[in-house]
């Protein structure tokens, strides 16, 4: 829940994905274990500092912001989601009222690095949370250290708490998270096909997963089975 121009409280969509909820069970760690048993202690309200988090695209970030505030909502806890990608255009006024909650998770932060009334706006809301004990996650594409911030006191609060760098999967490692997501949305990939995706597509995690959609939804409407011979005919623009 984030509030809109009007006053707090009004739900709107925010892009939690169409297939399978973005969840702990479904994040693969790789040589992010600490960060995620991190970030499990945050949304069970044990863990009360501010974290930051960065890496590549691909990297997990949105994911694991995400599993953060659907745990924390879980257990009860209050807390927002707020992708600025989707934000960064309209009035700081929806920042309005999330002090109000104990969590507030602030994803694509590197959006608004160099607008004055962004920063000011999230370093007014950070100050704000941090008064009255709550905590806030965020996730950015670089290195925080490295950004270019009208307001050097936003940076300054960044560093106020625990950041760390995400680490990309291993290839091994993404073939189990393509089958662990399609398992999710009631299909099993074969490794064949998965072997397949993998040699046929950008190996970053965001292109394979934006393949694995296309896949599942093409497989759908057409009713066919997912093999190697149907994934080509996707992938050449045939799947009739």
């Amino acid at each position: 829940m984030i509030p809109d121009e009007a006053g707090f409280g009004q739900q709107i969509p925010l892009p939690f994905t169409q297939f399978e909820p973005l969840d702990f069970d479904l994040y693969l760690t790789g040589e992010n274990e600490e960060v995620q048993a991190l970030l499990q202690q945050t949304a069970a309200g044990v863990q009360g500092r501010s974290v930051v988090l960065w890496g590549d695209h691909g990297s997990g970030k949105s994911h694991l912001l995400q599993a953060t505030c659907r745990r924390a909502a879980e257990t009860g806890m209050t807390a927002a989601y707020v992708p600025l990608k989707l934000f960064a255009a309209h009035p700081v006024s929806v920042l309005e009222g999330l002090d109000q909650m104990r969590l507030v998770c602030i994803d694509d932060l590197d959006e608004i690095c160099g607008h004055r009334h962004w920063e000011e706006a999230l370093f007014h809301l950070f100050n704000r949370m941090h008064d009255q004990g709550n905590i806030m996650l965020f996730a950015l594409r670089g290195n925080p250290r490295a950004l270019e911030f009208q307001l050097e006191d936003l940076k300054s609060r960044l560093a106020w708490g625990l950041v760390y760098q995400l680490q990309p999967l291993a290839d091994d490692e993404k073939i189990r998270l393509l089958q662990r997501r399609a398992e999710a949305r009631g299909f099993k990939l074969s490794g064949e096909v998965v072997q397949y995706m993998m040699s046929r597509s950008s190996r970053d995690l965001h292109s394979l997963l934006a393949l694995l959609d296309r896949i599942d939804s093409a497989s759908l409407s057409e009713q066919r089975r997912i093999t190697v011979p149907f994934v080509s005919s996707l992938l050449a623009g045939n799947s009739d």
